[in-house]
């Protein structure tokens, strides 16, 4: 170890302290933890603890007596003597790093004036190194992330609101220098200068705490004094040691625009739905006022038309010979049928306005009884009828019996030329495409229909046959088929080479029916 006479100006060398006293000294500093070291003023080593000798890699006795500064590298010397000669005589304390290369540790060396002289600790701070480090490349990775986030970005002061950092994408979005960017206060950003909606979010935002800024839409403006629609959002950070926050920007100004034209559509068609729906109303009240006039107005009439013909049949049947006869039986059969036409044509105009009660309900009581009905009418007429013992459907019971009266009111009639005809009604469940729905069919052999014109059968006045063949309205199907509709359910027909026909009628057997 070289030779290095250096005194430290202004410093007194004090005489070395007797024996017993630096017995003393030197047990209570290897009591400590860390490397100490006393110097006389002119830097000459006095005592050393053992952690210190480590630090330095020699003995005792090589150590005390000589320059402190001998015992450090020279490049390590040569960087810090002067300087820590200027803090001492100054009366500041003075640290320096060193790395010891082969033991790959960092040494950290703190210098500060005693009353005896000069006292030096020396501690072993690689691991604070290594952790500092750490902490430098995440704030570096940190920093380069917040540079390439595509979002906007920056970073103001939580107090004064000054601008501390902004991202390439912020000053692409506002185009400003960045520079100039860091000169500005948040406010300016706004285009009213104030910036109210960011001030109104400031309370109560600290670090560390979870609250962010809450998600707003403000007006920004740009360099050229062009304002966008942004949704503004942040959180509060700690920037430099000091109270800041995050703010990310997001430009919506297409967005906005869109939504106004969203919002000025949605209030056109709603005016227009508006002006359809007093249209309907008016309609419904029209279609009230004929339905009250075929029940009243075009009723009256036939009564009486009804009523002069059977007067005539019965006091002028000699007078009018059998061709007089035929005239007023005809009469009597066009009356019944205009008659009929109405009811149908009154009832078909309710079934949309008519309350529902959807409940359990099992049809084959009530196809039964439709049946002794038709039979009372016709007595000479053979039908078998075969009924499933239970049809249990969900739906409202008058509307489905009035259903299953057009459905099997139409196989009676359809086979009427036939000698032995068969009407059969029953659950179809193999056709069902829905789970839980329930089909009903109304099978029967009579004059059946031709297939391709299956899709008119349910079909308002819509016939097949010759009415001179089969009597009828036209409007019974319809009426079936308004009925499974407001049940939220579907119809169908099907017939085979015009030898008989099955129709269905499928309900879903679920609460759909309930909200119609």
């Amino acid at each position: 170890m070289a030779s290095k006479s250096k005194v430290m100006p202004n410093l007194v060398t004090l005489p070395l302290a007797d024996q017993a006293g630096n017995d003393v000294a030197q047990a209570l500093i290897d009591l400590s933890g860390e490397g100490l070291l006393l110097l006389q003023g002119d830097g000459t080593v006095i005592m050393a603890n053992g952690r210190a000798m480590a630090f330095l890699q020699c003995d005792r006795a090589a150590l005390c007596g000589a320059q402190f500064w001998d015992a450090v590298s020279d490049e390590v010397a040569e960087k810090h003597e002067r300087e820590a000669t200027r803090a001492l005589n100054g009366g500041r304390e003075y640290t320096f790093l060193d790395f010891q290369k082969f033991e790959a540790r960092w040494l950290e060396y703190t210098m500060k004036t005693h009353e005896t002289g000069i006292v030096v600790q020396v501690r072993n701070v690689t691991e604070r190194h290594r952790l500092m480090g750490l902490l430098r490349e995440n704030e570096r990775r940190s920093q380069e992330l917040f540079e390439a986030n595509p979002n906007v970005m920056w970073v103001c002061d939580a107090d004064s609101l000054r601008i501390l950092a902004v991202n390439g994408a912020a000053v692409a979005f506002y185009d400003h220098p960045r520079d100039e960017f860091l000169s500005f206060n948040a406010l300016r950003l706004y285009a009213d200068d104030t910036g109210a909606e960011l001030r109104e979010s400031l309370p109560g935002l600290v670090p560390g705490s979870a609250a962010r800024l809450q998600l707003r839409l403000c007006r920004h403006k740009k360099s050229d004094g062009r304002v966008l629609v942004v949704e503004v959002s942040g959180r509060p950070v700690e920037w430099n040691g000091a109270r800041a926050l995050l703010v990310t920007v997001a430009n919506v100004t297409g967005r906005h625009v869109s939504d106004s034209a969203l919002r000025n559509e949605k209030a056109e068609l709603e005016a227009r739905l508006k002006d359809r729906t007093r249209e309907l109303e008016e309609a419904y009240q029209e279609l009230g006022a004929v339905t009250y006039a075929m029940s009243h107005d075009l009723q009256s009439p036939l009564h009486a038309v009804d009523g002069f013909a059977k007067t005539l049949t019965a006091q002028f049947a000699e007078a009018l010979g059998e061709q007089g006869a035929h005239y007023l039986r005809r009469i009597n059969a066009s009356v019944s049928q205009m008659s009929r036409l109405i009811d149908d044509l009154r009832l078909l105009s309710r079934l949309s306005r008519m309350p529902m009660n959807v409940q359990d309900v099992d049809l084959a009581p009530i196809c039964r009884s439709i049946m002794e009905r038709l039979r009372h009418a016709e007595p000479g007429r053979y039908v078998e009828l075969e009924i499933d013992p239970s049809l249990q459907v969900r739906g409202d019971r008058g509307l489905l019996t009035t259903a299953m009266a057009a459905l099997i009111g139409n196989a009676w009639k359809f086979t009427s030329k036939k000698p032995q005809g068969w009407i059969r009604v029953g659950m179809a469940d193999a056709v069902a495409q829905q789970p839980g729905e329930q089909v009903l069919f109304v099978s029967d052999n009579g004059a059946g229909f031709d297939a391709q014109y299956a899709h008119k059968l349910f079909t308002n006045f819509q016939r097949l046959h010759s009415s001179a063949d089969f009597p009828g309205a036209g409007l019974g199907l319809a009426i079936v088929r308004r009925i499974t509709e407001r049940h939220a359910g579907r119809v169908w027909a099907e017939s085979a080479n015009l030898a008989g026909a099955t129709f269905y009628m499928a309900l879903p057997g679920t609460t759909s029916a309930e909200n119609r």
